[in-house]
């Protein structure tokens, strides 16, 4: 279900960056001039990603008097101990999740509402944020945690786009070697 909505919604970006003479390598989907430096900067996003939502999830559920649940992860209970559903959603973590997230949340929607606020740097700061508000909602079934969670992870990863001078290639290794992690942690029994 989620992967159709993901190759449809590329096919419509797609589009629409077509009809206004833009490729997807325009906008950071090209071969990186350091493919070292690509690497390095993909294993510095990983970490920077595990810190940063590791403490935000350890704020939220800490904050006084607020009952937050953890994120709802329960759609991967499958995955347990199951090989073949590991590598179904390892292949799903490195192409439909890196990249149709990738592409659609920094690449596509970073550059149309930076494109729509004049491009100056407080219209890609709004740009940025606008972007990782909707990732986080597009999360809604991991609860309202996993909202605020994949939202800060958003809002990394969207100003590590545009620190790397719009290198899409360093976010996605990055995010594709974040979800092999999460669901090998799933595989293994220590999440959920």
């Amino acid at each position: 279900m989620i992967s159709g909505a993901y190759l449809i919604s590329v096919a419509i970006a797609t589009g629409v960056l077509q009809a206004d003479g833009i490729r997807w390598t325009d906008i950071g989907l090209r071969r990186p001039a350091s493919l070292r430096r690509t690497a390095l900067l993909a294993v510095l996003a990983l970490v920077g990603a595990l810190v940063a939502m590791n403490i935000v999830q350890l704020t939220a559920v800490n904050l006084p008097g607020v009952v937050i649940d953890a994120p709802d992860i329960s759609r991967f209970d499958s995955m347990k101990g199951n090989v073949p559903v590991l590598v179904v959603g390892v292949l799903a973590a490195w192409t439909m999740i890196a990249f149709g997230e990738e592409m659609l949340f920094r690449a596509f929607l970073i550059n149309r509402f930076g494109g729509m606020l004049n491009r100056t740097r407080v219209a890609w700061a709004v740009a940025v944020v606008a972007s990782a508000f909707m990732f986080g909602v597009a999360h809604f079934v991991e609860g309202p945690l996993g909202m605020v969670v994949n939202g800060s992870f958003g809002l990394l990863y969207g100003s590590i786009y545009l620190a790397s001078g719009r290198n899409l290639w360093v976010i996605i290794v990055a995010h594709g070697m974040l979800n092999t992690l999460r669901f090998v942690v799933v595989f293994r029994g220590v999440a959920g």
